[in-house]
């Protein structure tokens, strides 16, 4: 089984990742650890990554084609990052989508080594300020390059709002819906 998890800054598609793969003991790949950690390599933030992204596509290319080929050979896994929908079609596609003042609200309370290769967003209005610049970032980055809306609900199997529900929460919805994909999960 294949598992894309898209969604909105601040949505929970990493941690709900991660429950995902321990519940259904499958490895869990994040695209966005991915381009941390190459920004961290070459002294940036994950928000000047995405900028210089906007200029130089193998930025975006590279990981996304690794996680297509990682897909087909091994047949299974949760892929969390916001264009594996289109790089794995063959996915149950969920989408988080969450308030983005609730968004920003969780990034500048978290405190795990990931956020720290970010820009100060311990402040709640400069987290919802830089959560909407990745964005604008990533909506001009994934169009000009793929022509996708990452946005566009259409894209998934499933849309979960994770603004009032607590990620353990939104995996019961998932596992819900995987075990019956016709039912409609609220």
């Amino acid at each position: 089984m294949l598992i894309t998890i898209s969604g909105m800054v601040g949505s929970g598609k990493g941690t709900v990742a991660a429950l995902l793969g321990k519940r259904l003991r499958m490895p869990v790949y994040s695209i966005g650890d991915i381009r941390r950690a190459v920004a961290k390599k070459y002294g940036m933030t994950l928000e000047q990554y995405n900028r210089y992204g906007e200029t130089h596509p193998a930025t975006d290319h590279e990981p996304d084609n690794w996680a297509a080929r990682e897909a087909k050979k091994t047949g299974r896994g949760v892929y969390d990052g916001r264009v594996m929908f289109h790089f794995i079609p063959q996915s149950v596609k969920v989408f988080l989508d969450c308030d983005e003042r609730v968004g920003a609200q969780r990034i500048s309370r978290d405190t795990s080594e990931k956020r720290k290769s970010e820009a100060d967003l311990t402040e709640e209005k400069k987290a919802l300020a830089a959560l909407r610049r990745r964005i604008a970032s990533d909506k001009r980055r994934y169009w000009k390059f793929y022509k996708l809306d990452v946005f566009d609900m259409r894209n998934y199997d499933l849309v979960v709002d994770t603004t009032n529900i607590t990620p353990e929460q939104t995996m019961k919805k998932i596992m819900e819906y995987l075990a019956n994909p016709n039912k409609d999960i609220i």
